[in-house]
């Protein structure tokens, strides 16, 4: 008996010495931290900024600054805006990665890599792990948004949508929101991917928009993430619509898709990731006697040939390919675009010299969408809009040009 309880006695001081140890590490890297930064309120270790000492030692890194600007290995011209946030005290550290905390032994095991090696290659391999992109393409985030809307508290869905991701591209658009599966973890299963081992199943998702009806929820309900050998399928998410026959007569037929789309309406220099809107697109498809297809965006005429329905004159993967268009939605940035109504409106008063800088652009008074649940009216588009937006973006080439400055001729 004595022998046992000597036994449990030993076993009881090694935890209570192996967590002594664990402090007295952790407050040995909270004390290099502190001394790196000059012991101050914003002082700053590279990238890291010190933002509270006690009673919780917290570092962190701006939104997109510096290494917190991730990008993707998947779509090489877009990039994560990330912020990273460390927190130490005497008994626990945590990382989080956009607010979202990074959970498992992968901190804990890195803190004991680096303890040795002091609090500076802590930070650095901890602004080294790589965060889950999820699935952020637009479509996707909208198709899932609609579908979580509609099953309300009883979603029965694996996935959802995190709007703290924010992402940008090299063509302007920017990605707000991303869908993650339930498991995720929040870190990419390697350094040279893009997702966990759960969010790759993601592509298994069917990008349907339409509100014509609740089958976009269906589709993802039905959407399988396993091919029939048993393995993910990591092809692109396919594009499925939903469309009604409008009009029909001798000299031909119409089909209408009315669409979700999202974007952000702040300026590209002053970009506001809260600033996210919503417009509905309605998609309309008209097809004549003689198989001539004319398209529209919002009543607005989009020139655009169509040579794969010209040779095959198969209607299902027309209809997919226009529901995949995306609306051109200008610069609709409430403030700016007053100023270009007044300007545009005493245009008479000017000069003729400064009416050639103001020859370019229009205000386009149909354009309808939505912002923090108020609808606004109106956007700022060129006299040259395509009306359909470039790939990659949601404004159109002739619109880009307009941040371009315009020189005397």
């Amino acid at each position: 008996m004595d022998i046992d309880d000597n036994e449990g006695d030993d076993t009881k001081d090694g935890g209570g010495d192996m967590i002594s140890e664990d402090n007295e590490r952790l407050q040995r890297i909270r004390a290099d931290l502190v001394s790196l930064t000059g012991g101050k309120i914003g002082g700053t270790i590279g990238d890291w900024e010190l933002v509270s000492i006690e009673p919780v030692t917290h570092l962190s890194v701006r939104a997109g600054y510096g290494a917190a600007r991730k990008l993707s290995f998947m779509q090489s011209d877009v990039a994560a805006i990330l912020k990273y946030d460390l927190y130490i005290s005497g008994d626990f550290c945590e990382l989080c990665i956009n607010d979202h905390k990074i959970q498992g032994n992968t901190v804990k095991d890195i803190v004991s890599r680096t303890s040795q090696d002091g609090g500076l290659s802590l930070l650095y391999q901890l602004i080294s792990l790589r965060p889950c992109f999820g699935s952020f393409g637009p479509e996707v985030v909208e198709t899932v948004s609609q579908a979580l809307e509609l099953s309300g508290q009883d979603s029965k869905y694996h996935f959802t949508v995190d709007t703290n991701f924010i992402g940008t591209s090299s063509q302007g658009r920017t990605y707000a929101g991303t869908v993650r599966s339930l498991d995720c973890v929040f870190l990419a299963q390697s350094r040279v991917a893009d997702r966990c081992t759960a969010c790759t199943k993601l592509d298994s998702l069917v990008i349907n928009r339409s509100l014509l009806s609740g089958e976009a929820g269906i589709q993802l309900a039905n959407s399988d993430s396993e091919t029939e050998t048993g393995k993910v399928n990591t092809s692109k998410p396919s594009h499925q619509s939903v469309w009604k026959l409008d009009t029909t007569d001798e000299q031909g037929c119409s089909f209408l898709c009315p669409q979700v789309q999202t974007f952000n309406c702040s300026l590209p220099h002053a970009f506001d990731g809260s600033a996210q809107a919503t417009t509905v697109v309605h998609h309309r498809v008209e097809i004549s006697d003689t198989l001539k297809v004319k398209l529209e965006l919002c009543g607005k005429l989009v020139t655009r040939d169509f040579p794969q329905f010209a040779a095959d004159h198969q209607l299902g993967p027309l209809l997919d390919r226009v529901a995949g268009l995306r609306l051109c939605v200008g610069y609709p940035a409430h403030r700016l675009m007053k100023q270009a109504r007044y300007i545009l409106n005493h245009v008479g008063r000017m000069i003729p010299e400064m009416r050639k800088l103001f020859k370019h652009y229009s205000v386009d008074e149909d354009f309808v969408y939505r912002i923090g649940g108020e609808e606004e009216i109106g956007t700022i588009r060129s006299t040259k809009c395509k009306i359909e937006s470039e790939v990659g973006s949601d404004i159109c080439a002739a619109c880009r040009t307009l941040q371009q400055p315009i020189e005397f001729q």
